[in-house]
């Protein structure tokens, strides 16, 4: 993982789950902790959540199919859109533990991103 030279600007930062090969079983498997997590953040925020601009990482969302529609904030990509994003210069958030995630679950996932995704960005 690398870090963004200072001053660079990049169009938000999708987090929350490294990528995987069958995105709608993960959503199934982590959608409840990211939505924990989104809620969460989006309680602690002290703007008004529905106007704020600043704050890419912003969810509204009050359900897991809500917040896998906003793509934003919250995301759980294939192998192949993490790539992809990388290849764009893009930051890739791993966030594994997510929302209460158990780590025997985590693992899986971010075993993916050793075994497929670094091996195709190298």
């Amino acid at each position: 993982m690398r870090l963004s030279k200072p001053g660079r600007h990049t169009q938000g930062c999708p987090h929350g789950r490294p990528p995987v090969p069958g995105v709608d079983r993960a959503w199934e498997e982590v959608g409840p902790h990211l939505l924990h997590d989104a809620v969460s953040y989006a309680s602690w925020n002290e703007a008004d959540q529905r106007t704020d601009t600043t704050t890419t990482s912003l969810s509204f969302a009050t359900t897991v199919d809500e917040l896998r529609a906003e793509n934003r904030s919250h995301r759980v990509m294939t192998v192949e859109e993490a790539v992809e994003l990388a290849r764009g210069g893009q930051t890739i958030n791993l966030h594994p533990l997510v929302g209460g995630l158990p780590p025997e679950i985590a693992w899986r996932y971010l075993r993916i991103v050793v075994d497929r995704v670094m091996p195709a960005l190298a």
